[in-house]
């Protein structure tokens, strides 16, 4: 029995292992950022300086990215990253103490979960803001 037990945890603890992170779009990519509860858009930011943040932020933290070995959490907010064109270029998940990504176009590569720390996530919830959701 317990070398089930340990094959079983040896297969949890891989498929948790850390990951590439997303593909963060660059400034000159990206027109326009939407944030979106309930597939309802709720803000859009369009500046520029807020956007370079908000990248800024992204491209400093970048690591710590894992694929989940369950099901994929559901999400409260959505962020998405999008082009001139409306295309999507990267979208971000929110939950209650997670954050999940995926580069665009979908790719073969399943959706990736973040792990902030929570000062970490505070601050880009601020950039979004959405930290009152």
């Amino acid at each position: 029995m317990k070398p089930i037990i340990y094959l079983a945890l040896v297969m949890v603890l891989a498929s948790c292992k850390s990951t590439e992170p997303v593909k963060v779009p660059s400034l000159s990519e990206v027109h326009k950022i939407e944030v979106m509860v309930q597939r309802k858009v709720i803000a859009v930011i369009t500046e520029k300086q807020k956007i370079n943040e908000l990248l800024t932020f992204i491209n400093t933290n970048d690591s710590n990215w894992y694929r989940p070995w369950d099901t994929y959490p559901t999400p409260k907010i959505t962020v998405m990253f999008r082009r001139s064109s409306d295309a999507p270029l990267l979208i971000l998940w929110f939950g209650p103490n997670w954050v999940g990504g995926q580069s665009m176009p979908y790719g073969p590569k399943a959706p990736k979960l973040w792990k902030l720390e929570e000062e970490k996530m505070l601050k880009l919830k601020r950039l979004l803001s959405v930290n009152s959701l």
